[in-house]
């Protein structure tokens, strides 16, 4: 009786070992499948055509646009949008137009496909009223 107590503890110790390992890896696989790289794409100095009139530097701001491939290979979503993300950024503070603008590209592999990500950054102006 003894020695059949110490072979089921035994057993459901290496079961639960097992278990651990086993989910243990399957973290590392999942996390593995994910590295980003991001590449600088340009600097403007102003996203849209400047108004002739006079403005204020409201703040900076930020926005983006993403889409997603299933697989690498099979798009999901649109493909990310440059005005989207100008938008989001003018948006975002209430202002007219983006001055200073940066932008940059961002990739991130996972195991099921690809994100890729435009961020622009630069500084929302307001015109003012005349």
């Amino acid at each position: 009786m003894l020695k059949s107590n110490l072979e089921n503890k035994l057993i459901t110790d290496n079961f639960w070992n097992i278990v651990l390992i086993l989910l243990c890896l399957a973290v590392l696989i999942f996390f593995q499948g994910c590295s980003l790289r991001t590449h600088v794409k340009g600097l403007e100095s102003n996203a849209r055509p400047l108004e002739n009139k006079e403005y204020k530097v409201i703040d900076i701001a930020e926005g983006q646009s993403s889409s997603f491939h299933l697989l690498w290979n099979f798009p999901v979503t649109l493909p990310a949008d440059y005005n989207k993300a100008i938008d989001e950024a003018i948006d975002e503070k209430g202002g007219d137009n983006l001055i200073d603008v940066r932008y940059w590209h961002e990739r991130q592999y996972w195991i099921v496909g690809t994100i890729d990500i435009l961020h622009v950054k630069g500084k929302v102006i307001r015109y003012e009223e005349e």
